[in-house]
């Protein structure tokens, strides 16, 4: 507590290319983190366990344009070690005043609508 909240590096920020509307994580001490197919609940499986202090948290959802960064493939198109990711998932504390969080399943809106 009372450390500054994480934020993108310089490279994910200057490859960002939207970020979700924060979402409310009431942690018990952990977050497990997982595709869409390990959403159960238990820590089974290729599912991460990382650490988050109990409380609540605002979750914030970045998208992630790793394709442009130059060298970030190889010949074939695949993402070259240490190429970006697709999505940076930051978890911070609720901040005084931060009320409003994020409901809707979908993480962005469709384009156009």
């Amino acid at each position: 507590m009372g450390s500054a909240p994480v934020g993108l590096t310089d490279r994910e920020a200057a490859h960002q290319l939207m970020a979700s509307q924060p979402y409310l994580f009431v942690s018990r001490g952990r977050a497990l983190v997982g595709g869409i197919e390990d959403v159960r609940g238990d820590a089974s499986g290729d599912v991460i366990v990382y650490p988050v202090s109990e409380g609540r948290h605002a979750v914030v959802v970045h998208l992630i344009d790793w394709q442009a960064e130059a060298g970030s493939q190889d010949e074939e198109g695949r993402p070259a070690p240490g190429a970006l990711p697709d999505f940076v998932v930051l978890i911070n504390p609720v901040q005084p005043g931060q009320g409003a969080f994020r409901t809707a399943v979908h993480t962005f809106e469709a384009p156009n609508g």
